[in-house]
């Protein structure tokens, strides 16, 4: 069975290579099908933010890299003042507020990557 474990994000591109072995195994090839499993062997969060990106496992690939495994340079802009950063993204969330699922989804993956970040140097 595929998992995917966040305190790990490296492995992500090795679950969904999993979930690909299996849809080829059993024949699946139902978008739909294999956007539902992918998020099917994850837990709640994860499985809500993926449930409402676009249908292609190729797609949700491409976003949770974003979303999980940003760039050196992302992480060293992000290590920069850390706790400043979610000073503003918490401030600006609770002033403007979050209109839609899209919205959401670049919350929770800005805030995931400054708590990450800031739970590593404890």
């Amino acid at each position: 069975m595929p998992k995917f474990i966040l305190l790990q994000p490296r492995e992500l591109p090795c679950y969904f290579n999993e979930l690909n072995i299996l849809f080829q195994d059993v024949s699946i090839t139902d978008k739909g099908i294999k956007k539902a499993q992918a998020c099917w062997y994850v837990d709640i969060d994860k499985s809500e933010l993926w449930q409402v990106l676009p249908d292609t496992l190729q797609r949700h690939m491409k976003i949770g890299r974003k979303l999980y495994l940003p760039s050196t340079q992302r992480r060293l802009k992000i290590a920069s003042g850390s706790m400043a950063n979610l000073d503003q993204l918490l401030r600006s969330t609770l002033h403007m507020g979050i209109m839609n699922s899209e919205e959401y989804a670049k919350c929770y993956c800005k805030f995931f990557n400054i708590t990450q970040f800031l739970i590593r140097k404890l």
